[in-house]
């Protein structure tokens, strides 16, 4: 159960609250005042009320506040606003005139960065951005964009690989989106022997959108990620990048046609030889891992606000390890070859808009060790998570007395933080399986259960009108089944 501080008001207070100050009955007090920034400007929408009693209200467009409270004596009068520090004061009822509460911006902004050319931004982990410079300038990146998020907050380094776990979760549950298409294989050259990299030159992006936390149908259900990668938009001039290094080869070539239309393609060839016999590693690989990259795109603006992209890449990989165990010893040789193909378009038409795409990735991999061949066929893995906690302390409505004069029920509280939400548990379940129908074809079939117990736990409570009664209210997510398929056609 997730609680927003930044959305907390007077009313759901209510719950948290307890009585401090003996409160005296009598003819109601104003309690009147305005609330500004340091700069003296009013902060409008600040909620403004007493602790004691929850009596309050939201300060206008001047900034100023005013309620009538039935308390006498010291109370504490509270501020709050999202982005801004809580304010609390002590004061004495009735007061002798308006106050004026000052408060400041929290110093660590709660807005998400905007994704911009040429950054990489996290969603709701701490903000992160990184240019594609950053990117080859992060240590042990080795120029690679996954490896670079790695190092974000709420994302584990798992071995030597390139895998994006986040808070525990596995590496099939972090998706990869390249322009709207899902990327089966977003990494290459992974064994036991040889250290996994992501397939995506960063100089071909302009940026990446990394969110953590649970995502719907749209991405295939409970998922512990999405890395959504965005190529880069059409070149502004024509050139040539050549780079050399222990590994390989590359170059990359930039096409501004005209001011509506560009091109980029990029071929890199990488052979670990030299990489390995400077290393002292040759020895272990019977053929050193080679690999090919061919990528290139296009986009055409034929109108103001109407544009056409496209980006298409295709690789290979191949690699041949010794293995040698107390239980058995050979050669293990993988060839793998990845494509992916993806096109998207936005118009407008008057005050209306609408954006497309349409795309198609696929890999394929042969696999052998030793006289036995390893084919891709298909395989089924299950998870299991249990969640429990304890249960939130509260302060309980102990009853209601009718407020004649105003008609209406107020609630009397006990004892601050006396009594506690019953425990919470969870048992959720999930599988998929890959199978491939043809050459070229991955299906995936993926189904989950949320709350399999169907567990009835209780998130809060309401109270009737008179206080009289207290109702619970369970959580949002009782026994759910989730399940569906997703296949890859290669033409």
């Amino acid at each position: 159960m997730n609680l927003s501080t930044g959305s907390f008001t007077a009313s759901t207070l209510a719950l948290v609250a307890a009585a401090v100050c003996p409160l005296v009955a009598q003819e109601d007090v104003t309690v009147a005042g305005h609330v500004r920034d340091p700069a003296g400007m009013p902060v409008v929408g600040a909620d403004v009320f007493l602790l004691e009693t929850l009596e309050g209200a939201l300060t206008d467009s001047a900034g100023s506040f005013t309620f009538d409270s039935g308390a006498l004596g010291t109370v504490t009068l509270v501020a709050r606003k999202r982005d801004h520090i809580e304010v609390r004061r002590a004061a004495k009822l009735p007061l002798g005139g308006p106050v004026t509460i000052v408060m400041q911006r929290t110093p660590v902004p709660l807005e998400p960065i905007t994704v911009e050319a040429g950054t990489y931004r996290l969603g709701n982990l701490p903000d992160v951005t990184l240019s594609e410079l950053d990117v080859v300038r992060t240590p042990g990146s080795a120029a690679d964009p996954f490896r670079a998020i790695q190092t974000f907050p709420g994302v584990q380094s798992v071995g030597e690989g390139a895998g994006l776990f986040v808070r525990g979760g596995d590496i099939s549950e972090t998706r990869v989106m390249l322009d709207g298409a899902t990327v089966i294989s977003p990494f290459r050259l992974d064994t036991d022997r040889t250290v996994s990299f992501g397939r995506f030159d960063p100089f071909m992006l302009k940026g990446v959108q990394f969110s953590a936390g649970g995502f719907g149908a749209e991405f295939g259900d409970a998922l512990s990620a999405v890395a959504d990668l965005r190529t880069v938009d059409k070149p502004a001039a024509n050139e040539v990048d050549l780079t050399a290094a222990l590994g390989g080869l590359s170059g990359r070539l930039h096409l501004a046609l005209s001011n509506s239309f560009g091109a980029r393609a990029t071929a890199t060839y990488t052979h670990t030889d030299a990489l390995l016999r400077l290393n002292g590693r040759r020895e272990e690989f019977e053929r050193v891992p080679v690999s090919t990259d061919l990528s290139g795109g296009f986009e055409w603006t034929y109108r103001d606000g109407a544009s056409l992209k496209s980006f298409a890449m295709f690789q290979t990989d191949r690699v041949g390890v010794r293995i040698t165990e107390p239980g058995f010893a050979g050669i293990y040789r993988s060839d793998a070859r990845t494509h992916l193909a993806a096109i998207s378009g936005r118009d407008a038409f008057g005050r209306a808009g609408v954006s497309w795409g349409i795309a198609t990735s696929g890999s394929w991999k042969a696999e052998g060790f030793g006289a036995f061949g390893l084919g891709f066929g298909g395989w089924l893995e299950t998870g299991v998570a249990y969640r429990a906690a304890t249960g939130t302390p509260l302060t309980p409505v102990r009853e209601g007395v009718f407020d004649h004069g105003r008609g209406v029920w107020k609630p009397v509280f006990g004892p601050p933080m006396s009594e506690r939400l019953p425990n919470y548990s969870r048992l959720d379940l999930s599988a998929y399986a890959l199978r491939s129908f043809q050459p070229g074809n991955l299906t995936v079939f993926f189904v989950s259960v949320m709350n399999v117990l169907d567990a009835a736990n209780v998130r809060d409570y309401r109270y009737s009108e008179d206080y009289s009664e207290r109702i619970s209210l369970d959580t949002p997510f009782p026994r759910t089944f989730y399940f569906g398929v997703t296949t890859t056609l290669p033409f």
